[in-house]
């Protein structure tokens, strides 16, 4: 019979938001502000991506509009927010496949 390990939400939003945090790698550095952390490019002070509480238990990711999120994730409007971002996507848990390809689309979005 195989145990279940019962993990609190405070443990797994602090896993998710260093799940994401881990994915965004060199170059960015992250700032705690209330209510939020505000993901930056490194040295600067140009917010690229922002975490949330998120209301399914989880956390969300805020990004700007100019950021193309991948085919096939849910995206929230909360651009009537007035905090300058435009997207939020819900994340779950640590281990969802949806982290490295959002991340990978803010990227992107810097490049261009």
């Amino acid at each position: 019979m195989s145990e279940t390990i019962r993990v609190s939400a405070k443990e797994r939003k602090q896993a998710i938001r260093s799940a994401i945090l881990h994915s965004f790698g060199a170059g960015f550095e992250a700032e705690q502000k209330n209510p939020y952390i505000a993901i930056r490019l490194a040295g600067t002070d140009k917010n690229v991506a922002a975490i949330f509480g998120s209301r399914k238990g989880g956390l969300s990711l805020w990004v700007k509009q100019a950021v193309q999120i991948p085919e096939g994730i849910t995206i929230r409007d909360v651009s009537s927010t007035a905090r300058g971002w435009q997207q939020a996507i819900d994340i779950l848990n640590e281990e969802d496949e949806n982290i490295p390809l959002l991340v990978q689309a803010v990227k992107d979005s810097l490049v261009g």
